[in-house]
């Protein structure tokens, strides 16, 4: 396992300006991690996220979009539920999950 990466340089908050740098071009896989401030599960879900980038050494970037302050990426998205995490690797969606995951 690689050393833990600093939370700087592995989770980044995403606007319609940088979506483009961060995920799109990234050269490492992307949790894309869309989230509101009144959503109690992203509350709880996010800080997991967090800890799994780190923990992932730079192998892996967490991308956080505040579905409030970003419509116009949560629309793109088609977001239907909070919490939504894409996973994209090489600009292209591989993964969706809506909602809390449950314990496995």
């Amino acid at each position: 396992m690689p050393p833990p990466a600093k939370k700087h340089e592995v989770i980044f908050e995403g606007t319609t300006q940088d979506l483009q740098k961060l995920v799109i071009e990234s050269p490492v896989p992307v949790l894309l991690d869309v989230y509101a401030d009144w959503c109690g599960p992203c509350k709880q879900l996010t800080p997991a996220l967090e800890q799994i980038c780190v923990n992932a050494g730079g192998m892996l970037r967490l991308v956080k979009i505040n579905t409030d302050q970003q419509r116009q990426i949560s629309s793109a998205l088609e977001v239907k539920a909070l919490p939504t995490v894409f996973g994209i690797r090489d600009g292209k969606i591989l993964h969706m999950l809506q909602g809390m995951p449950r314990d496995e």
